[in-house]
């Protein structure tokens, strides 16, 4: 097979950095969303893990990783809470243009029975500033399409309720996303319930609410 093929025989107007999507003169000039879902149970796709995206997580928080960090959904160790999802999408163009963001809302936030944060909305990625949405470890590739995960969890106190409503889009991007893409952006909305009773009883679960594109 012809070795550059990748790049269309043209290695002095095309190039391929990451071997995913050429990106040149030829090559699509966006990132078109067309899909966007949650994995809120089984194993993530792609082969990936919470490890891949949170790579920090096998030293600094070994203790909050269930012992199958494959397996979306929720999770209960000793000393936290909490779910795993993975955000897959399927786009056209070049993958690394698009954008993700994620919002969410504090509807419960009880800590023996006294409310803390509810009732409040935040730009979930912006606070996290030290993850870089736009690269990897934190942005995955499953056959050239972005993808990302979340472990939204809290240490295992006592007497303690949490419920908060996810919002995650991808967004196009390109220089002329106006005439090229067929959607600006595509969202998925999901839910995440964690509970601890007085004894440290603990129950968590995710729940897949609504996807769309406009």
């Amino acid at each position: 097979m012809n070795l550059y093929g990748m790049v269309g025989n043209n290695l002095i107007s095309d190039f391929d950095p990451t071997g995913l999507q050429s990106a040149g003169k030829k090559s699509k000039c966006c990132c078109c969303v067309e899909s966007l879902d949650v994995v809120t149970s089984g194993q993530f796709q792609g082969g990936l893990s919470i490890l891949d995206y949170y790579p920090g997580f096998r030293v600094l928080e070994k203790n909050r990783i269930p012992s199958d960090p494959r397996q979306a959904g929720g999770f209960v160790t000793e000393n936290w809470v909490g779910v795993m999802v993975q955000i897959v999408s399927k786009v056209s163009g070049p993958g690394q243009k698009c954008s993700f963001s994620q919002n969410y809302y504090v509807q419960v936030s009880r800590l023996h029975g006294k409310p803390e944060n509810e009732g409040t909305n935040h730009d979930d990625l912006k606070e996290r500033h030290w993850f870089n949405q736009a690269k990897p470890p934190f942005r995955q590739y499953i056959d050239g399409n972005p993808s990302m995960a979340d472990p939204p969890s809290a240490p295992k106190f006592s007497d303690y309720e949490e419920v908060q409503w996810f919002t995650t889009c991808l967004n196009s991007r390109g220089n002329q996303v106006e005439k090229e893409c067929k959607t600006k952006q595509c969202c998925v909305k999901w839910k995440v319930v964690y509970s601890v009773d007085g004894n440290r009883n603990a129950k968590s679960s995710v729940t897949r609410i609504d996807s769309w594109c406009n």
